[in-house]
């Protein structure tokens, strides 16, 4: 029943049972900035009947109270309700009232006390049975409008934090913002949460709008450069919604006027900046200027519309609902289509990266065959030099040859290990040993930089990679001995700590800048070597170190104070065996080899090499040292020798056409009935190999070598063989 009625608003001294109009002003409707108002209506009932009393267009009320007054003037019902009492509404979301009137004429007085007005409210009438099923439509909207935004906002909100996307975050507090505001001005908060604070209505949009302008920055890439009109326009919009929060503090009838506004400015913001940067061919901007212009369309509606004729139990705010809940689900389309574009994009870097990687790793033999082959063609071109002049050209391309050789070193390591071709091989290892070798080798570069070195022996067994173990404190040992200014100290100590082994590297030198400690891990990266010295290094070992640590799963620390020092720091864990482990073996006695060996007379060594330049090289380098040599280019061609020369050392490529290294050692073993003195040479630097060489207790040495390591080796080898043949 449509009630034919009429607004007013009240004086200051009108009380509730004041009938007479002279205390009313008329009023055509209700300020939407809010205030006190009466609605006045007559109506008939012809029989006895409970009639339900409700309001169309709206239901932002803060406060109403009907009364009934039948013909002579006496108060036959009294209800009361709104969002911020705390009454139970008889029906589920809705501010509807049961009343029981019998025939006759009555007047109706409706006040309404309310901070501001979303649309025009307007009391009306039905009867409780149509009243039940009326609303049905629009309770199970607004509870599946709700759900699909609350879905959403707990998705991408876990999608930010999983992501550390601020994109997600952003979408997710957008959709936040029109959670709180639907789910209190549709009394589903009071419902379920008993929630009665009526400015969860306007204030969460005021913070909403805000959200949504930066994320519509974020979802299209606009910057200062991409778009910097639509840049700038969007920093005045976020300005002036701060300045809207500011006033509803002051204002707050004002603030649903302030979110109106603010809504009205975002899409119209949206829509410009969608066709923009759909022009520029962005990637995105199509489907999201498809879904702001939906929301726009029904948005605007909902916006300009303060009342919907003949229609009851649908409100200006599901019209609202229904323009967010499908911009929401057209922005997360759009936001899965670009979360797709950019895996695919992620997965194609990585992809390319990988087999990158790959082939690098992969052509590491390759790479490294010319460069060992320079450094031997440097040792025979030093035995020839006749003059100072000569000698120091010889000594420029000797440093720069090693030179070149550390950086394929490392960027082979680097793609290998990018590469995923190191495996691991966890085994109980006596770290003392370990710490010995490490002083061994680092003291010279410590005395020469005029740097104190202290390693500190520490006897506990662990459970690591001692290959890639040794390769972590070497880095760090060199990278702290090179930035460590002249006078300054380097320690390396461990010590336990809980089930672990803490192993510190700890210098006093120049220190790092907190804002650079993620940065020094990346490649190339030197902090102080702006002049890029060779004498301090690459650039890379940092990075090797934290790929290592990651494959090993031993987590790298870093503390550091700028011109105090580091600290570097790795923790293994302990092992409960008490036998020594894999570190112990030909390369612990090589360590401490002495230099003194000397040369045995015209001792016979067969070298299997492939490559005819290394192959003549290697030839070369070792008649001038004076020994016997004989060649072989292939496993069958050195097979093919074995009849006719008795080696006293065979020095063999890893890889050959034919099998490779180690079964031409094999090869030998069982043609000659003892084990052979070898040296393996590899141009792989795969640990895979350096284990089955350890496994066997045969010397290897990496491509490219340096000539006086192989002749150290060299001598060693054959030294040893003499003292077997002499037992």
């Amino acid at each position: 029943m449509n009630l034919d009625g009429k607004w007013f608003q009240p004086h200051v001294d009108w009380v509730a049972d004041d009938q007479h109009e002279a205390a009313l002003t008329s009023i055509e409707q209700p300020n939407l900035t809010g205030g006190r108002f009466i609605y006045r209506a007559e109506f008939d009932v012809a029989q006895d009947v409970t009639l339900v009393l409700d309001f169309k267009n709206s239901s932002v009320l803060n406060q109403f109270r009907h009364r009934i007054y039948n013909s002579h003037n006496h108060l036959v019902t009294e209800v009361e309700g709104g969002i911020q009492s705390v009454i139970p509404s008889p029906f589920f979301m809705r501010h509807g009232r049961e009343i029981h009137l019998n025939a006759g004429h009555y007047r109706l007085y409706t006040e309404i006390s309310s901070p501001f007005l979303l649309a025009q409210p307007e009391p009306y009438l039905d009867t409780l049975q149509h009243y039940r099923q009326a609303i049905k439509a629009g309770n199970a909207f607004t509870l599946f409008c709700m759900g699909i935004l609350f879905g959403l906002a707990v998705y991408y909100a876990a999608l930010a934090i999983i992501r550390n996307n601020p994109t997600d975050a952003l979408y997710a507090l957008f959709i936040l913002g029109n959670l709180f505001y639907n789910g209190s001005a549709l009394l589903l908060f009071q419902e379920l949460f008993g929630w009665h604070w009526f400015y969860l209505i306007s204030i969460p949009i005021l913070f909403s709008n805000c959200a949504y302008i930066l994320f519509v920055i974020r979802l299209l890439d606009i910057t200062s450069t991409t778009a910097p009109r639509a840049y700038h326009s969007a920093q005045a919009l976020l300005v002036l919604f701060s300045l809207f929060i500011l006033l509803a503090v002051f204002k707050p009838n004002w603030s649903l006027e302030f979110d109106r506004l603010g809504v009205g400015l975002f899409l119209a913001y949206g829509v410009l900046v969608g066709i923009a940067r759909a022009r520029q061919k962005h990637a995105s901007a199509r489907m999201y200027l498809m879904s702001v212009a939906a929301f726009f369309v029904l948005g605007s509606l909902a916006i300009l519309l303060d009342g919907l004729d003949h229609i009851y139990t649908f409100y200006i705010e599901h019209l609202g609902l229904l323009a967010v809940t499908v911009e929401v689900l057209l922005l997360a389309f759009v936001l899965a289509k670009q979360f797709e574009q950019l895996r695919k994009e992620k997965e194609l870097a990585i992809t390319e990266n990988f087999d990158k990687s790959r082939f690098l790793a992969a052509a590491s033999h390759d790479l490294r065959q010319p460069m060992h082959a320079i450094a031997l063609f440097v040792e025979e071109l030093r035995n020839e030099v006749s003059t100072e002049k000569q000698g120091q050209l010889v000594k420029l391309i000797e440093e720069s040859s090693h030179a070149m050789s550390s950086l394929l070193d490392s960027l082979l390591d680097v793609s290998k290990l990018d590469a995923g071709l190191i495996q691991l091989d966890i085994r109980p290892l006596n770290i003392d040993p370990l710490l010995k070798r490490l002083e061994q080798e680092y003291a010279p570069l410590a005395a020469q930089q005029h740097v104190t070195l202290n390693i500190r022996p520490f006897a506990a067994m662990i459970e690591s990679d001692a290959i890639l173990l040794e390769r972590i404190l070497f880095n760090l040992l060199a990278n702290a001995i090179r930035y460590t200014p002249v006078g300054g100290r380097v320690l390396l100590a461990s010590r336990k700590r809980g089930q672990k082994l803490r192993i510190e590297v700890r210098d006093n030198g120049i220190g790092i800048p907190l804002d650079q400690q993620q940065r020094i891990f990346r490649e190339f990266v030197q902090l102080g070597n702006a002049e890029r010295s060779r004498s301090k290094g690459l650039g890379l070992g940092l990075s090797i170190v934290q790929r290592l640590c990651k494959l090993m799963k031993c987590p790298l620390y870093l503390r550091s104070t700028p011109r105090k020092g580091s600290v570097f720091a790795i923790e293994i864990p302990l092992s409960e065996s008490t036998q020594l482990g894999a570190s112990d073996s030909k390369k612990d006695e090589l360590a401490v080899v002495s230099a003194e060996l000397k040369s045995i007379s015209r001792a016979q060594i067969l070298v299997v090499e492939d490559d005819p330049l290394v192959q003549v090289g290697t030839q070369r380098l070792l008649e001038s040292w004076g020994y016997e040599v004989h060649v072989a280019g292939s496993l069958v061609h050195a097979q093919a020798l074995f009849a006719d020369i008795n080696p006293d050392l065979l020095i063999s490529d890893y890889r050959l056409p034919e099998g490779d290294g180690i079964q031409v050692i094999q090869a030998a073993d069982a043609f000659y009935h003892r084990k052979q003195p070898s040296i393996l040479l590899s141009g792989d630097a795969n640990p895979d190999v350096l284990r089955k060489v350890k496994a066997q207790g045969w010397n290897l040495l990496h491509k490219p070598v340096r000539p006086a390591k192989l002749k150290s080796l060299v001598l060693f080898a054959l030294q040893e063989q003499t003292a077997d043949n002499t037992a």
